[in-house]
């Protein structure tokens, strides 16, 4: 580099009209002002009088980065060895050639045409290099910080970082699910294979759970971060809401009714994908797909249960035992772990209390009606009296307040079997004790068209 702080860039062009070289300067003014290049450009960089041969040579073989912003014209001009273009391109030829050998690359090449066959437009000395393309002005921002990004050494598309060697004889390697990601929808046959290897990883996971049950070994929820993004695409992928459902039995029939510590990890994926569910239908309006979930017919050791045994099944040992020992609150601390397992994914851990308290207020509902079937009908809320969540994000629990509009109610109707808002209003007036209504007093709601 020329200095301690700036890389200076060369910049070479033709002369092809005021557009092309307007063009040309507000690139090099972005590089030069936005990105920290030391920029060198004709318009600027040379003074009147001055041996321009002398200076090109000077400036294009010293400069750190030579980036080239070939039109057609530059392109003949730089093949017939024409012009300023020509004296700068056998220049750059016999550098680009010494550099190529040496896997040296400093100079940089954008074309902002392409030719009859829609091939980039580039000097016979550089065909085959991996070029910019300039041919649409609107992205120019996006190119130039792309240019700039490789400049620095510092492009947008990096690798991902290399895994571990895998152990073939016992590791899960998620076949299914990866192969989930290339198909448009996830038919039964594949569904079965996600079902088997979610199983699968979950055992894995749950023989690693055990030990946290020795309270000054930290826990780490990687592994179900994991599947919960792949979870992310199997929502979005099945072919009915009922799939869901389905994953959501089968993972609840794994559990060890016997040995509560022994599917620590499967309890807490079951509860956090059934309410990220919940929170991804609530955010695309998607409410067959919650009607579904709670209108599914659960089986679990051969009984017939409902949703809500995923609130009481979906309890992890491990904090039962920090609680006791810690003296800390069951509820907190599994709120805590869910917040660090939602982190980095679609949603927000706002969106995903919402959901929860959205769940809660269904449940009173169906209550109400007294339709439930199976030994549970009472869904808990990951939320304390003290340090409450739900009066920390009160203010931002958009869709919740959005009850107080026919229009959201009625959407609802019919996964709370209603016929009408009149019916709707009639039923929440005998129900009390709704973490709904911390948020959006009875009497306000559905008092909006």
């Amino acid at each position: 580099m020329t200095n301690d702080s700036n890389i200076q860039v060369f910049i070479s062009y033709a002369h092809t009209n005021d557009i092309h070289k307007n063009r040309v300067k507000f690139i090099a003014h972005e590089l030069r002002v936005h990105y920290g290049l030391e920029v060198i450009l004709d318009e600027w960089s040379f003074r009147k009088g001055e041996d321009l041969n002398k200076a090109m040579e000077e400036l294009g073989t010293k400069s750190d980065i030579i980036l080239i912003i070939g039109d057609r014209n530059y392109v003949d001009k730089a093949n017939a060895r024409n012009g300023g273009v020509g004296k700068e391109s056998i220049l750059f030829s016999d550098a680009y050639m010494q550099n190529s050998e040496k896997d040296k690359y400093n100079i940089l090449y954008a074309f902002t045409e392409t030719d009859e066959d829609n091939r980039p437009v580039i000097p016979k000395y550089m065909l085959g290099i991996n070029s910019f393309d300039l041919t649409d002005e609107k992205k120019d921002l996006e190119k130039i910080n792309e240019i700039a990004r490789e400049i620095y050494g510092e492009p947008k598309d990096v690798a991902p970082p290399v895994g571990a060697k895998p152990d073939f004889a016992k590791s899960n390697q998620m076949q299914s699910i990866r192969k989930m990601k290339l198909a448009t929808n996830i038919d039964n046959s594949l569904l079965k294979e996600i079902i088997e290897e979610i199983k699968v990883e979950l055992a894995e996971t749950d023989e690693e759970y055990k030990k946290y049950q020795d309270v000054i070994i930290r826990p780490d929820f990687s592994r179900i971060k994991i599947l919960l993004n792949y979870w992310d695409n199997i929502i979005k992928k099945v072919n009915k809401p009922s799939d869901i459902a389905k994953i959501l039995e089968e993972l609840l029939n794994t559990l060890d009714s016997s040995v509560r510590s022994n599917n620590d990890a499967t309890r807490i994926f079951i509860r956090i994908s059934f309410i990220y569910t919940i929170t991804y239908a609530i955010d695309t309006e998607d409410y067959s797909l919650i009607d579904d979930l709670i209108k599914y017919d659960y089986t679990i050791d051969r009984m017939e249960c409902n949703y809500n045994e995923i609130s009481i099944l979906g309890n992890p040992y491990f904090i039962e035992v920090e609680k006791y020992q810690r003296g800390i609150d069951y509820k907190a601390r599994y709120f805590e772990i869910e917040e660090k397992i939602i982190r980095d994914t679609e949603f927000s851990i706002i969106n995903i209390i919402e959901a929860d308290i959205f769940i809660e207020f269904v449940t009173l509902c169906i209550n109400q009606r007294g339709s439930f079937i199976g030994r549970f009908n009472k869904w808990t809320i990951l939320d304390t009296n003290l340090y409450s969540q739900v009066t920390k994000y009160n203010a931002q629990f958009k869709f919740l307040k959005s009850f107080k509009r026919e229009k959201t109610v009625n959407k609802l109707l019919t996964m709370l079997n209603m016929n009408d808002l009149i019916e709707f209003k009639k039923l929440i007036e005998d129900i009390n004790n709704a973490k709904l209504f911390q948020i959006i007093e009875k009497d306000k709601i559905i008092s909006q068209k």
